[in-house]
């Protein structure tokens, strides 16, 4: 049976198309392995220059030393969040609604000291031990469960109604130590993330009441307790705003080694998520060799060490936000970091005026 001339022209044509199709995708996988290489090369270089700077890479590296036996003040800590019980419906925010708010609770307060007495003695007992850690369970990286920062905000609105009560009771010295007390046991929060340094500078503002309070009453001798306190912080909020950035950065290693093995980006992705944002995790994720992976989790680490160098200097860090497509989890991961330095500034600010009344 003969062929027609057709017939041949497109057979002959088919099969060189097929070739082509076939040597294209033969071509893109090996471009995409070849590119997946030269990343993978400039992360190793990135992750092992953190490294050799004894920066941490995972965030079990930033848990504290264990204790010895009877100075850990976190098993004191532990035990008074069980037990604060101190939950009004409303709590001002704004430092100046909280004398208001005070003298409308003011007959109530021998009622809420008593009843939280056992945890403002345990508070008490903890500022005598020198260590803190808390049973945390840092190996488990981003998806450990962090300090109750509900139960962290009942005992720092009970100290500022404590320390209210003793000032109106003509009692400055107990109340500067009640302070004192506060401002430790927010010193030892752990772990050393950007979510606990936002906690704690909204908590620290939230005991300037008391202390404009203390100085309104012509107060002048403070413990030594309290003055070492707010120099934590006048001196030392740097050093917690560049342990917390490093331990941000510590959780995104762990999320791109985790995306990269397990081919999905599930632990920040749900139902919820824009479907936009599922694609493009899609294409980071299943190309052959996850070139654009590497390629993300480059620009993350080099977006990092941008705000931590900016933060060593003593500088504000830049503001850095970089586009959805090709730097997903870097879009997702990296917060303000610009905002969350100036509102660490302001609350340092707060502190430094009253440490000139000391």
């Amino acid at each position: 049976m003969k062929v027609s001339i057709k017939t041949r022209i497109v057979e002959l044509f088919g099969s060189r198309i097929l070739t082509l199709i076939a040597i294209t995708i033969l071509l893109f996988i090996s471009a995409s392995f070849i590119a997946s290489m030269i990343l993978q090369s400039r992360v190793r270089k990135e992750l092992a220059s953190i490294k050799n700077a004894g920066a941490p890479l995972i965030l079990k590296d930033m848990a504290p030393a264990e204790p010895e036996r009877g100075r850990n003040a976190a098993i004191l800590y532990t035990a008074a969040m069980d037990l604060v019980d101190y939950n009004p419906a409303y709590f001002p925010e704004k430092q100046d609604e909280m004398s208001a708010f005070y003298r409308k609770s003011r007959d109530e307060m021998p009622e809420i000291l008593s009843r939280n007495s056992i945890t403002l003695q345990i508070l008490d007992e903890a500022k005598n031990r020198p260590d803190c850690r808390y049973d945390l369970r840092y190996e488990d990286g981003y998806r450990m469960r962090i300090l109750d920062l509900k139960k962290v905000k009942e005992i720092v609105r009970l100290s500022v109604m404590k320390a209210m009560y003793e000032i109106d009771n003509r009692q400055p010295e107990k109340a500067s130590e009640t302070v004192a007390t506060a401002l430790r046991f927010l010193r030892t929060l752990e772990p050393e993330i950007v979510l606990t340094q936002v906690v704690r500078a909204k908590f620290r503002n939230m005991l300037e009441a008391p202390l404009k309070a203390l100085a309104d009453s012509g107060f002048r001798e403070y413990p030594s307790s309290l003055k070492k306190e707010i120099s934590e912080i006048t001196a030392g909020s740097g050093r917690e705003l560049e342990k917390a950035i490093l331990g941000e950065r510590a959780i995104g290693i762990q999320v791109f080694d985790e995306t990269r093995r397990n081919g999905t980006a599930d632990m920040l992705i749900d139902e919820t998520s824009a479907v936009h944002l599922k694609w493009n995790l899609a294409l980071e994720t299943q190309l052959p060799g996850k070139p654009i992976l590497y390629y993300d989790e480059l620009k993350f680490l080099e977006n990092w060490n941008r705000v931590t160098t900016a933060v060593r200097k003593g500088e504000t860090p830049p503001s850095i936000k970089p586009g959805e497509l090709f730097t997903t989890l870097t879009w997702m991961m990296l917060p303000n970091c610009r905002k969350m330095a100036e509102n660490n500034e302001k609350t340092r600010q707060i502190y430094v005026e009253i440490e000139k009344k000391l």
